[in-house]
């Protein structure tokens, strides 16, 4: 018991780090094909207030694709 307890003390004042799911969707304001994962980044942070953004490859090339918290 005693042991018990000196674990749950040690433990309560750690902190837990919880990540938001990110769900990733084609960016709605960038057109054509995207050579520029730092240009799609920025785009979808200031246009679409994503958590960022990147070029990944789809059916048709490359595409900006933006993250949000789902």
């Amino acid at each position: 018991m005693l042991l018990m307890r000196a674990i749950i003390t040690k433990t309560a004042g750690l902190k837990a780090v919880v990540e938001a799911e990110v769900c990733q969707r084609y960016s709605g304001s960038w057109s054509g094909i995207c050579f520029s994962s730092s240009n799609c980044n920025t785009q979808c942070i200031e246009r679409e207030h994503a958590k960022y953004g990147g070029c990944h490859s789809d059916d048709n090339g490359l595409a900006c694709f933006c993250y949000f918290d789902c």
